[in-house]
């Protein structure tokens, strides 16, 4: 049977392969894309990429099977 990957989060997360050949889950705060002239100075110092906890890995392996 053909899996489905969740479209949801395929549009919000990457995945990336390390060193050691492990999938590595990221994906992007809100608010840091465009207008920021007029965001606080703690929304401007988001960081741009967060990786995901490991405990939200094994729902994201079953969300994206083929990523």
């Amino acid at each position: 049977m053909k899996l489905k990957t969740h479209s949801g989060s395929k549009k919000r997360i990457k995945a990336k392969k390390n060193a050691a050949g492990k999938i590595k889950f990221s994906y992007q705060k809100a608010a840091r894309k465009h207008l920021l002239c007029n965001k606080s100075k703690s929304q401007k110092g988001l960081p741009g990429e967060i990786e995901v906890s490991k405990g939200n890995t094994k729902i994201l392996k079953k969300l994206l099977p083929y990523g």
